[in-house]
């Protein structure tokens, strides 16, 4: 995983590293911070509901969901709404989680070992 993450992933820093990644995350989550991003999310929310869930039928949840969450969290962390590149952005995070997922593959005399 670390291979994957890196070594400055949260979940392998250690002592004064990990503390100070913490408390940025801290920051970002105390309570004056998450009443300004309701709006927003409320908004997204809404706004996915309406083009993707309204008037269908039939639905399949997993896929709209996980699109929703990626909307939620690139516009939160990178103020990137709705736009072509965010959708190329989605593209590259779904294939990056596939890889992630994929189970591995020993493939004699080649570099997938």
């Amino acid at each position: 995983m670390q291979m994957i993450l890196g070594d400055k992933s949260i979940l392998d820093l250690m002592g004064a590293d990990h503390k100070r990644i913490h408390g940025v995350m801290a920051e970002l989550l105390k309570l004056d911070m998450l009443r300004l991003y309701m709006g927003k999310i409320d908004g997204e929310v809404r706004r996915h509901l309406d083009e993707c869930w309204a008037g269908q039928r039939i639905i399949t949840v997993m896929p709209l969901i996980k699109r929703l969450t990626f909307d939620i969290i690139s516009l939160l962390l990178f103020s990137l709404g709705q736009s072509p590149l965010q959708d190329a952005l989605a593209a590259d995070f779904a294939c990056i989680m596939d890889g992630i997922w994929a189970i591995p593959m020993n493939l004699p005399f080649t570099a997938f070992r």
